[in-house]
């Protein structure tokens, strides 16, 4: 008797992140319990700048808060 099936399909998705509707990719970016706060969003903004210049038309980078 069949045990079951075998077929390609796609990866499961465990995490959902959507953006104004849309599926998206999600980056958390975390200090250190001592690191500065200051420090983290400035390398952030400074990093965000150079990787949009790197990424394909019509991809964007968002930088939101929480």
């Amino acid at each position: 008797s069949d045990l079951g099936t075998i077929r390609y399909g796609g990866a499961d998705r465990f995490d959902l992140v959507a953006g104004n509707g849309v599926s998206a990719a999600l980056i958390n970016v975390a200090r250190q319990p001592r690191g500065s706060m200051l420090a983290v969003q400035r390398a952030v903004l400074a990093s965000a700048d150079s990787i949009r210049a790197l990424l394909p038309q019509g991809v964007r980078l968002e930088l939101v808060t929480a």
